[in-house]
């Protein structure tokens, strides 16, 4: 699988396996993940959003040729995390 379906793949996956309320998007390789204004700490929705994309990714896209760099957009907060490819 090349970069750009892995992508694509991504992205669908998180909006349908996920969150449908997360603005998604694809930028300098990364798959950016826009969380909506919910009052809560960015920091601690960065967690739980990280931690609900990174189950969802596990289970159903398992074999990846290819590292998936992930960017969290929380209110001020941007963060990244890799999930490294697993073949």
């Amino acid at each position: 699988m090349d970069m750009e379906t892995l992508q694509e793949s991504t992205l669908n996956i998180i909006r349908e396996k996920c969150s449908p309320d997360w603005v998604l998007g694809i930028f300098n390789g990364h798959v950016i993940v826009n969380l909506p204004n919910s009052g809560e700490e960015p920091r601690l929705a960065y967690k739980k959003a990280k931690k609900e994309i990174t189950g969802c990714i596990k289970e159903y896209l398992p074999e990846r040729n290819i590292d998936i760099l992930i960017e969290v957009r929380s209110g001020s907060l941007n963060c990244s995390f890799k999930l490294a490819l697993t073949l």
